[in-house]
């Protein structure tokens, strides 16, 4: 996939040492307010960036990192005042090369969430218009899209969104283009995450009425064969475990693929029939979709994986 709109990112990637493709999967995630990525198929690391902080006063923090590309992530940053407000957002494309690179596009005013769609568009959340965020407790965001040639494209998909937190700031789109997570404030009766219809145009409800305020959808992959969640637990009486889900959206009778205390975020392979899960107190697991059997992989939070590369045929010698 290739994005017309982030030239920037075009140039650093033709200037780049591409890194040797890799046959298992990448993970690219946050740790301490930086951007990292981590090659699977021999534990390398590469830090995308490495000037962020926690959220805090006067901090820059990196998160919310998708890839795009074999060889690009995207990922947002959002700079903190002297009182910890949020006071300024930018979008970045970053190499994952042997020499990571980074490049910014300054134009986008304010993205506070982002995701990678079909047919090269990027969709991101935005403060209707150019409007300071005067409620406390939240504000309204909207869904706008970035098409293949850079322009910006507003929708009519809104959601409320008061906590906002650079690890509950994902948007993805199944393949087929009908389905929708957005970030949403939680609630002692809500998730961190909801699921639209897009054909319907309407919220489709993954926890049911009898559970409400006992669990919490913490995050949300769509993939070709499915719909995969992380659900949080909040206490005995919710009589669900915490864990990831195979989630049934016709009658919430959720499949628990694999119990992970604290289980928050996740980015599923099903080629290689593997999901990556992060928790809230800032670890990552790798959990075989079949067994579910779970591995401590390394710290980090709001994983994204690349699938592993298709292997090149052999040369012919002859």
């Amino acid at each position: 996939m290739r994005i017309a709109l982030l030239s920037l990112a075009l140039a650093l990637l033709a200037t780049a040492t591409a890194a040797e493709p890799n046959t298992l999967a990448q993970v690219v995630f946050s740790r301490d307010g930086n951007i990292v990525v981590l090659d699977m198929r021999h534990g390398m690391e590469r830090a995308l960036t490495t000037d962020g902080a926690p959220p805090g006063p006067g901090a820059k923090t990196y998160g919310c990192p998708v890839f795009v590309d074999r060889d690009i992530a995207l990922f947002l940053s959002w700079e903190y005042d002297d009182h910890g407000d949020v006071s300024a957002c930018r979008l970045h494309a970053g190499v994952a090369s042997d020499e990571p690179q980074v490049a910014t596009w300054e134009d986008l005013i304010q993205p506070l969430g982002l995701g990678a769609l079909p047919h090269d568009q990027i969709a991101f959340l935005e403060l209707d218009g150019d409007e300071e965020r005067e409620d406390p407790f939240g504000a309204e965001l909207h869904v706008s899209i970035i098409n293949a040639e850079g322009h910006v494209l507003p929708t009519d998909i809104a959601t409320w969104y008061g906590d906002i937190n650079l690890d509950r700031a994902r948007l993805r789109v199944a393949t087929e283009g009908d389905l929708l997570t957005l970030p949403r404030f939680p609630t002692d009766v809500s998730s961190w995450y909801r699921l639209w219809d897009l054909v319907e145009d309407a919220e489709i409800e993954l926890i049911p009425e009898d559970l409400l305020g006992g669990v919490l959808v913490t995050g949300v992959d769509l993939t070709e064969f499915g719909v995969y969640g992380t659900l949080l637990a909040l206490g005995e009486a919710a009589g669900m475990e915490s864990g990831i889900y195979w989630l049934d959206l016709a009658d919430q009778q959720h499949e628990l693929l694999a119990a992970i205390p604290n289980a928050a975020g996740l980015s599923i392979d099903e080629d290689e029939g593997i999901a990556v899960v992060g928790t809230t107190d800032g670890k990552l697991h790798v959990v075989d979709l079949e067994s579910g059997i779970v591995t401590y992989l390394t710290d980090g939070t709001d994983p994204d994986m690349l699938p592993a590369a298709e292997p090149e045929p052999a040369a012919d010698e002859g």
